[in-house]
């Protein structure tokens, strides 16, 4: 197994029990568990993103990119914000 990207470096997930999801309010999140209510991290883009077209994409360069699946506007980037 090789690890392309990592949300969360200070403490990781560390097994196949993590869970990511977008939030009702359009945050990806990362949760140590399916059970977790606190994420572990979050992008906080909360307000400015319809969920229904929200996308994550990772790059080839391991950049996790969420976007506008219609506009392709994107609204967050790992690389802008490193962990």
């Amino acid at each position: 197994q090789t690890v392309v990207w990592v949300a969360n470096r200070d403490s990781p997930v560390n097994d196949t029990s993590g869970l990511m999801k977008f939030s009702s309010r359009g945050d990806l999140c990362v949760y140590a568990s399916a059970n977790a209510t606190e994420p572990l991290c979050s992008t906080n883009v909360s307000g400015s993103i319809s969920e229904p077209t929200l996308v994550a994409r990772l790059s080839d360069l391991g950049n996790l990119v969420l976007l506008d699946s219609v506009t392709g506007r994107e609204f967050w980037e790992s690389f802008d914000h490193p962990t």
